[in-house]
């Protein structure tokens, strides 16, 4: 179980990484295009979050990462 909460650690690590990130590329985005990226981006975020509502104690999660369309 150390094993699987030194994981969960990492990812939340990198979430908060992501998280400066995407709100650094929100301050910066001025085209339609950017800001519809970004959008798609959270979006994608916002519906894996919803796999694991309700999932107290979680036992099992199936996740899938979407890739998101490249800038036009």
């Amino acid at each position: 179980m150390s094993h699987l909460t030194g994981v969960i650690s990492s990812v939340i690590q990198e979430l908060d990484t992501v998280g400066e990130r995407i709100n650094s590329a929100i301050s910066e985005a001025s085209s339609d295009a950017e800001i519809q990226l970004l959008e798609d981006a959270l979006i994608s975020l916002s519906e894996t979050r919803t796999l694991l509502q309700g999932k107290t104690p979680v036992s099992q999660v199936n996740a899938s990462v979407t890739r998101i369309r490249p800038l036009p």
